[in-house]
């Protein structure tokens, strides 16, 4: 398999007119359309150590959730970690392919990862592009108890809840940073609003309006499709995958 036909696959998966008008992802890098995929390794973002890893490994792919390339880079010199990373994967013959919303959006991506992990039945989908949610759970549950599901799904050291006090059954999801559209779950009538990143003020007032929110996590909302990746390039293309799943940011 060429890395071009890699990425077409990824593309069917994760067409790319559900990535929202503002993002920027899809091929980002690559030196030879036609080279033969030696390896891949999955990620929730392109880091230095990421590189690291698919250099080691013998990897010429690397297949991210977040885009490298996202803001414009004016110039390619060793002096920003951005184009310093853009040298290094050009120089190993590194080939990365980014699916940020079109994967919150599709089917089989982060949202659908979340609504599952989470036990959610009769899912509908709150917005245009597809990426909040709303489902039900089998029973209602307190705030601690829905913490502590959250907690278990998402394999998260802590959560942050928000609670309005009155029991969850109806639930919106947002993979990521969903600080923006707690408008959209609150429109749906969910008890309660998971996502991986919240506003602190919203904290104070969307509980007085009766949704609990319920803060998981950027990274451990997202990097479970990294897993699914990987699975599917060893039991479906026999393609050897790494998943880097090194948190960014450390609890202490």
């Amino acid at each position: 398999m060429t890395v071009k036909e890699l990425y077409d696959i990824f593309c069917e998966k994760y067409p790319a007119h559900l990535s929202c008008s503002w993002d920027h992802d899809g091929l980002m890098v690559c030196e030879d359309f036609d080279a033969p995929v030696t390896g891949v390794v999955c990620t929730l973002d392109i880091t230095d150590r990421a590189i690291d890893l698919a250099i080691e490994r013998g990897c010429n792919v690397i297949i991210s959730h977040h885009p490298m390339l996202f803001d414009p880079i004016n110039y390619i010199t060793p002096e920003k970690p951005i184009s310093r990373r853009v040298l290094k994967l050009i120089k190993h013959g590194i080939s990365i392919m980014c699916f940020h919303t079109r994967c919150d959006a599709a089917e089989g991506g982060t949202n659908t990862l979340m609504e599952k992990a989470l036990g959610l039945q009769n899912v509908e989908i709150c917005d245009p592009d597809g990426i909040v949610r709303f489902g039900f759970l089998p029973a209602p549950l307190s705030a601690k108890e829905f913490a502590a599901l959250v907690k278990e799904a998402f394999h998260v050291p802590f959560v942050t809840v928000a609670d309005c006090g009155k029991p969850i059954q109806k639930v919106a999801i947002c993979s990521g940073g969903g600080g923006g559209l707690i408008g959209l779950a609150q429109a749906a009538g969910a008890d309660a609003y998971v996502s991986g990143r919240l506003d602190y003020h919203a904290g104070v007032d969307v509980p007085e309006a009766g949704m609990t929110l319920v803060e998981a996590g950027h990274f451990y909302t997202e990097i479970g499709v990294s897993y699914v990746w990987a699975k599917e390039m060893e039991e479906v293309y026999g393609i050897p995958a790494y998943v880097y799943d090194v948190p960014p940011i450390d609890v202490y």
